[in-house]
């Protein structure tokens, strides 16, 4: 039997953290209603500590206790026998009401083995809730670090894109702004949207002549190929003398004049004069209201409406009007004399009337006579369906050359033969002409020419890059602003888990070293801990 009780002590006993409260029960070391009884005693707790010496060595515990328990009071304790030793009576008693205070609080605690009930219920709050809650605030803050520092990155790598866009699409324009720098983003006051607007104007007066010349010289090359359609065509259908003079008008009018007035192709002689019309876009920068305005000057060649004298009042009832000069015609009241006004033609002087021929003797090109052909919208879409038009005609006849059986109907239609290679250099340089007018420039410069809504709309399409890229400058910044907030929280966070860890592992200890005095001193593990 001895040898039995032998086996026994050696056997330790483990227990697991979550279950320590309940096997204490079970084993009748404290009883189930120890959560009533332990509330009386933090009272007391809550009342004594409103009383306490100033000591460095209390104050420390009762910093770092999280919560206060009963291993902590007897601590408190041990220093309190130190500072109210004079206090002692010559039978061991203490006359000071705090060292009474606090021995009434262990006294309690011991009672039905409270403080191990408590222990108990507070390491397995920590092990379970307390310690991981503040392990997942540091692996969460290190996780969102981590993504903030990717959105950063990936911020200005956008950012830097968006510039680069913008300084592309402005090359590809012909745009050059001296004072801005893409690489640099840091530079938070971009090219205005009227600076950019004028600039765009600009660009266009200066740009699109150029290109019309060069257009027009590359159209020369295409003169044997609207006289090969046109001979194609009188020999298959039959044109008219009419027709074909229409047959590829503008493009021949191009080929053998060069670009001219839409005047001077329609009436076909130059005008004696050509009122062109001045429309200049002038954009206003942001005025001092914040306000930004856009305003539309209409050159009139200098001219200004003289109204002699002409009075409008918006709110008056009555419009007042200057003296009308009738040149020299005086009625009744100014002449003071009743005669009638003969109308008789012969009467009316003719030698002062000069009568102009309907475009024949020559006139003014006023509007969109006086633009060029390829300035005018209608003019140029029209010579670029005419491009068209031949493009696809040689393209469909190359083929039919190339082909080992012909169409004999088409082939024979022609009476002078066509080389591959020379219907193929026809096919080219028309080609190339068209191709002038898909250009990204080209095409951007001919839409402003027309529309001031479009300079608008394609300044705010250029600045929206520069919008975007600043705000993707400020996520940056708010990402890593918040990158080092999380930082400071996870710094703060990891102190409280090594001295909540550290107080868990102490009353971890104490718990196994009170239960094992309960079992003479047999070895307690409570599992599950830290």
């Amino acid at each position: 039997m001895n040898q039995a009780k032998v086996d026994i002590q050696n056997i330790p006993i483990d227990i697991h953290a979550n279950k320590l409260c309940d096997w204490l029960i079970s084993r009748h070391h404290c009883t189930k209603d120890w959560p009533e009884k332990i509330a009386l005693v933090r009272q007391k707790i809550n009342a004594a500590i409103k009383d306490m010496p100033e000591n460095a060595t209390i104050g420390k515990i009762l910093v770092g206790a999280n919560p206060l328990n009963y291993f902590h009071c007897v601590k408190i304790v041990a220093v309190l026998k130190e500072t109210e030793a004079d206090t002692k009576n010559i039978f061991g008693m203490y006359g000071s009401q705090r060292m009474k205070d606090w021995q009434d609080i262990l006294k309690s605690y011991q009672k039905d083995n409270l403080y191990m009930s408590e222990g108990a219920s507070i390491l397995s709050r920590n092990v379970t809730y307390e310690i991981p809650a503040l392990k997942r605030i540091v692996t969460k803050g290190d996780q969102l670090q981590v993504e903030c520092q990717k959105k950063d990155a990936s911020c200005r790598k956008q950012a830097q894109e968006y510039r680069e866009k913008f300084v592309h699409t402005c090359t590809q324009l012909g745009l050059h702004f001296e004072n801005f720098d893409a690489k640099n983003p840091k530079q938070r006051k971009p090219p205005s949207a009227a600076f950019v607007g004028n600039q765009l104007v600009k660009l266009m007066n200066d740009e699109l002549p150029d290109i019309f010349k060069r257009i027009t010289k590359k159209s020369e090359d295409l003169k044997g190929a609207a006289n090969f359609y046109i001979r194609f065509l009188k020999s298959t259908i039959g044109l008219s003398p009419e027709q074909e003079k229409d047959c590829c008008s503008i493009l021949r009018t191009v080929v053998e004049k060069g670009n001219v007035t839409t005047y001077e192709f329609k009436h076909g002689e130059q005008p004696l004069k050509i009122e062109y019309p001045s429309v200049n876009f002038v954009f206003d920068e942001v005025d001092d209201d914040g306000e930004a305005g856009a305003q539309l000057d209409l050159d009139l060649d200098g001219g200004a409406i003289d109204f002699d004298g002409l009075d409008l009042s918006v709110g008056g009832e009555e419009l007042e009007t200057g003296e009308i000069d009738w040149g020299g015609i005086t009625t009744e009241d100014d002449a003071g004399s009743t005669d009638q006004i003969d109308f008789s033609i012969d009467l009316v002087e003719t030698a002062g009337i000069v009568l102009e021929e309907d475009g024949l003797e020559g006139g003014t090109a006023r509007g969109e006579d006086a633009l060029s052909i390829l300035e005018n919208p209608e003019t140029r879409n029209f010579f670029i369906d005419e491009l068209v038009e031949i493009e696809g005609f040689l393209g469909q006849r190359l083929e039919e050359i190339r082909n080992e059986n012909p169409n004999e109907v088409m082939l024979s239609a022609q009476r002078e033969s066509m080389s591959a290679e020379e219907v193929g250099k026809y096919l080219t340089h028309t080609t190339q002409v068209l191709a002038m007018f898909n250009e990204t420039k080209i095409k951007q410069l001919l839409l402003v020419r027309e529309s001031k809504r479009y300079i608008v709309r394609l300044s705010d399409s250029l600045l929206q890059n520069l919008t975007l890229a600043t705000k993707l400058d400020y996520a940056a910044e708010a990402a890593l602003t918040k990158c080092a907030q999380l930082a400071t929280e996870v710094e703060q966070v990891k102190p409280k888990i090594q001295s909540l860890t550290k107080q868990t592992r102490e009353l971890q200890n104490e718990l196994a070293k009170e239960i094992s005095l309960k079992y003479n001193n047999r070895q307690v593990y409570i599992t599950g801990g830290v």
